[in-house]
């Protein structure tokens, strides 16, 4: 079983959706990545064949290394931004070695 933070094939379209790349989506497309970002292992794979076809339609949004680099910020340990950014939206628990001490 996968879930949206292992799945290479649609977590950069999702995580352009939720990160406004390029553009601000519409509220349910919006809603749908936010959900599947947060599906657990049963409920993502039921999802995944509806985001397959939802890619497809709006195949615009993308998010890339360049989007979290632009800035030029990093982390202390030379991590890229983009890594934090993937986190804010997955469960606590996925990411907590992710995130820097503050």
């Amino acid at each position: 079983m996968i879930i949206a933070h292992e799945d290479t094939e649609l977590l950069d379209w999702l995580l352009g959706i939720a990160n406004n790349k390029p553009v601000r989506p519409g509220d349910f497309l919006r809603s749908l990545a936010e959900v599947a970002l947060r599906a657990d292992h049963e409920n993502y794979p039921l999802m995944r064949p509806f985001l397959l076809e939802m890619k497809k339609k709006y195949p615009e949004y993308l998010f890339t290394e360049a989007d979290s680099l632009a800035a030029g910020e990093r982390f202390a340990d030379g991590e890229p931004k983009a890594m934090n950014q993937r986190c804010t939206n997955w469960p606590p628990e996925v990411c907590a070695e992710k995130k820097p001490d503050v």
